[in-house]
């Protein structure tokens, strides 16, 4: 971490990989908080502060299920807690130096929140991109080194099931994902060993929380090689391969297949190949990555009939245990614009499958491969033809679905459609037939 957590006023919070509190250089555990619903109102505040949160929000998100007098009363209950939990001295109506409250509204005072992990990496990662907008390359590397130094796991890691988190927690992680990725590019061209091998150490532990991104896996390989490692990026690749087969019954795509080819025929050459092979694959890879077209992604990716299988399975899991998911199908009013190699698809198409398939991994438009990318590690994806992508999200109901969206906004603008795009919702529900919902996303 780039600060010390215990501060001698105010209180400092770490959310990534654990939950920890210190109030005034007093550490707050995990059994410290006397009601667990005392510590999910603090993290709930503490990733919405500066924000006032209304009452009605805070009830409706942690005691929904409850009688309107119920819920009250255990509001009240958790709040005086709380208050009792941050400052154990302090008067039954005394002001809290952590607490706000006006208006039938609630924050954490902003004066009070000294390090909160969650808004340093955030800040890291605005720096990220806002050098990497300027090309300033020192700068942005800078920044890449303290959000990844930040970034130690999941958000609230300790409350894998938290619906009002979920959304965050991955948007976070997408964002960890990419600055790796912008920090691997940056640094590919690079002469120093040194620094190859930390891009190697970065991404290794990168992957752990995204070996569904492909572009990862393909750095990694571009490091590896590039320091002369070629043997552990051919292992790699052969790990890497085995995955995809087995667990999602696919294949790797182009870009990776291409640069594990050329290795195994340079194997017996001259020591040297491996820096050339290196360097060619770096530049065509890494060409496109940096100008926001991501090497080739299938992590997620499924045909039609598998698609429609594991919609099947999730709707019997979603019975079964009483919660919700989403499939969200998106429909382009246009076909999207040429790949940056200048044909239609950058491949040949296939001929259609008897399941009506026209687009096999490999085949991928630009904004369907972004898109694929920035899903989550349980989302599914099948893309029936260029125009079109559908998406299996398990645990998100239709709320979760306009997060989800506006983190793959980016990509879908890739497609450049002169109007905006169509998308369905078909949401999976115990105890109902799937009920299907339109949504407009605005695009730039």
């Amino acid at each position: 971490m780039s600060e010390p957590l215990p501060v001698e006023e105010g209180v400092a919070i770490r959310g990534l990989g654990a939950f920890e509190v210190h109030a005034r250089s007093r550490r707050i555990g995990l059994d410290g908080w006397r009601l667990k619903k005392s510590a999910s109102l603090f993290k709930y505040l503490a990733v919405k502060q500066p924000a006032w949160v209304p009452r009605d929000e805070l009830l409706d998100t942690f005691w929904g299920e409850l009688a309107p007098d119920r819920a009250e009363h255990a509001f009240r209950t958790t709040v005086h807690v709380l208050r009792k939990v941050l400052e154990p001295n302090l008067p039954r109506y005394a002001t809290s130096y952590y607490l706000e409250q006006r208006d039938g509204r609630y924050r954490l005072c902003p004066e009070s929140i000294r390090w909160f992990d969650v808004q340093v990496f955030e800040g890291a990662v605005r720096r990220f991109r806002e050098a990497q907008r300027k090309g300033d390359t020192a700068d942005a590397l800078e920044a890449a080194r303290e959000a990844v130094d930040l970034y130690a796991g999941d958000l609230y890691p300790e409350d894998p099931y938290e619906d009002w988190i979920m959304a965050y927690r991955e948007l976070l992680r997408q964002e960890y994902l990419d600055v790796v990725a912008g920090f691997a590019r940056l640094t590919l061209q690079d002469a120093d060993a040194t620094t190859h091998h930390e891009a190697v150490q970065i991404l290794r532990r990168a992957l752990r929380a995204g070996e569904e991104r492909e572009s990862l896996n393909l750095l990694l390989m571009q490091h590896l090689v590039a320091s002369g490692r070629v043997q552990e990026a051919l292992s790699h690749f052969h790990r890497y391969e085995k995955a995809v087969r087995e667990n999602l019954g696919t294949r790797p795509g182009k870009a990776i297949t291409q640069l594990a080819g050329s290795l195994r025929a340079q194997a017996a050459g001259p020591k040297e190949a491996g820096s050339r092979v290196a360097a060619d694959q770096g530049k065509a890879g890494s060409a496109g990555l940096a100008q926001g077209y991501p090497a080739s992604s299938f992590a997620y990716l499924v045909d039609s009939a598998t698609f429609r299988q594991m919609a099947a399975w999730e709707r019997r899991k979603v019975e079964r245990e009483g919660r919700v998911s989403t499939v969200v199908v998106i429909r382009l009013p246009h076909a999207p614009p040429p790949d940056r190699d200048g044909a239609a698809t950058g491949r040949r198409p296939e001929a259609a499958g008897k399941d009506g398939s026209t687009t096999p991994p490999g085949s991928l438009a630009t904004w369907q491969q972004s898109v694929v990318e920035r899903l989550r590690h349980a989302d599914v994806a099948t893309a029936p033809n260029r125009l079109t992508l559908a998406l299996l999200l398990p645990w998100t109901g239709p709320d979760g679905v306009q997060r989800v969206l506006e983190r793959l906004r980016p990509a879908i603008e890739l497609a450049k459609p002169s109007t905006s795009p169509e998308i369905a919702l078909y949401v999976l529900q115990a105890g109902t037939s799937p009920e299907k919902h339109h949504l407009s996303l605005t695009l730039r």
